[in-house]
């Protein structure tokens, strides 16, 4: 079992990986860009895989909406067809950072 340490360091760098995808696009660029949406889905199928692995005590020391974070891994990855690209660009751009800075994600790590 790894440490959760570890686990908020991967979401952290899985959300350095969606800032650098979705930066200097809007909504219509990155609806438009395949590579993109899927690169987005991925990460954060991964960062709510991770969500789920996290102890009790960090989910209740790190104030952020675990069981929307792992519902969004669900829909992921079992209903895949019915995500809305609207919906994973507001995650993407709005979600996203208010789970950085309730991970106190270091601004470096984020955008690089």
């Amino acid at each position: 079992m790894k440490s959760d340490d570890i686990y908020l360091a991967r979401m952290c760098d899985a959300i350095g990986k969606i800032r650098r995808t979705t930066q200097g696009l809007d909504a219509e660029a990155f609806a438009a860009s395949e590579q993109a949406v899927a690169s987005v889905i991925l990460w954060l199928t991964q960062i709510g895989e991770i969500a789920k692995r996290l102890s009790p005590e960090t989910k209740a020391r790190v104030d952020a909406p675990w069981k929307q974070i792992a519902g969004f891994r669900d829909v992921a990855v079992r209903d895949y067809f019915d995500l809305s690209v609207r919906d994973v660009w507001l995650t993407a751009t709005t979600d996203i950072s208010a789970l950085a800075s309730a991970l106190d994600c270091a601004a470096d790590v984020a955008t690089k």
